[in-house]
């Protein structure tokens, strides 16, 4: 029988399929999917790898035993709802640990040119506004850079970026506004610009 999903299928479709018929298929491709950016998410909260790699697997393992359970109730989509249970699985581990909530940017990468040519002189400039971007990403507190991480990095919403971080949208706009001002602050102290 030819499989009925695939990696082009919704999540919400997927989710919904796994739950109602036990294929793993649909939960896998939802795994592979989800497995890399709720990593970066998680480790941009606990600084370690290793336990970000296990937090992803809690949270996905919650979604397989259906301890969470995702209704699409309120128009969140899967999406949200995953990061939702990554932040709060998150914040539930420091504080058991004791430990401070604080985050980072993920590692950056270099990217070609327009011409799709990587030029050894612009690689160590990109390199070096990286850095100096991510330094000034260090310094915001927590709730600007989950904010500008969701909005730059996963393309979400302030809708959905106020219903992982339970606050309003006028908050997420503040938070996304302010944030950006800091960080082009930060910035022009080290003599470099931001033009986001």
């Amino acid at each position: 029988m030819a499989n009925a999903y695939s990696s082009d299928s919704p999540d919400n479709e997927l989710y919904f399929n796994f739950i109602t018929t036990g294929d793993e298929e649909p939960f896998r491709i939802l795994f592979d999917r989800y497995r890399s950016p709720l990593i970066l998410f998680i480790d941009d909260m606990v600084h370690n790898s290793d336990d970000a790699e296990d937090l992803m697997m809690d949270c996905f393992a919650r979604v397989i035993s259906l301890q969470a359970r995702y209704t699409g109730r309120n128009g969140a989509s899967f999406k949200t709802w995953l990061f939702t249970i990554a932040r709060n699985r998150t914040y539930s581990f420091l504080r058991r640990n004791g430990k401070d909530i604080q985050q980072s940017e993920p590692d950056m990468y270099v990217e070609a040119d327009s011409t799709g040519n990587t030029n050894p002189d612009s690689k160590i400039l990109k390199n070096e506004r990286d850095i100096k971007l991510k330094a000034a990403l260090d310094t915001l507190p927590a709730d600007y850079r989950t904010a500008l991480y969701l909005t730059y990095y996963e393309n979400m919403r302030s809708v959905e970026i106020a219903q992982i971080m339970n606050k309003s949208i006028k908050q997420i706009y503040n938070l996304i506004a302010r944030g950006k001002d800091r960080l082009r602050e930060s910035l022009k102290e080290d003599g470099y610009t931001w033009d986001i």
